[in-house]
């Protein structure tokens, strides 16, 4: 349990099929999450998965220091302070666990996409290779 006093951190990947939140501590510690199907209504949904989220981690929005919103249905998240495009959220996760060369491959409800990251690519900019908007299924 935090003190109310320390800032937590919130990502939201809202899914064509589910939806996850991620809360992090000051220490990048993961001190809730969920993950439950998307539906039809984004907003909903996303506030739904955040409150569970926060439910684990025994918090309030007052806690909640910054939130970024990713995925197909990243517009819809109004408490969001940001969003950003999911290549760049794959792509800044694998570099901070792998800070090497690598292929990121998502199979996702929605679409495709393939990632790879180069030696001379620091902090986890990507070289941006197209996926194709093929449905996976």
């Amino acid at each position: 349990m935090l003190n109310n006093k320390s800032p937590v951190y919130a990502g939201i990947d809202i899914g064509a099929s589910r939806t996850k939140v991620a809360l992090l501590d000051s220490e990048k510690n993961l001190i809730g999450h969920c993950v439950i199907k998307s539906g039809i209504d984004f907003n909903q949904t996303s506030r739904l998965c955040l409150e569970s989220a926060m439910d684990m981690a025994g918090i309030s929005m007052d806690n909640i220091a910054c939130t970024v919103s990713t995925g197909y249905g990243r517009k819809n998240a109004p408490f969001s302070n940001r969003t950003k495009t999911e290549i760049g959220c794959h792509a800044k996760g694998a570099y901070h666990f792998f800070p090497t060369a690598i292929t990121i491959v998502d199979i996702g409800g929605q679409d495709n996409k393939i990632i790879k990251l180069d030696e001379q690519e620091v902090r986890g900019r990507n070289r941006g290779i197209p996926g194709r908007d093929v449905c996976p299924s």
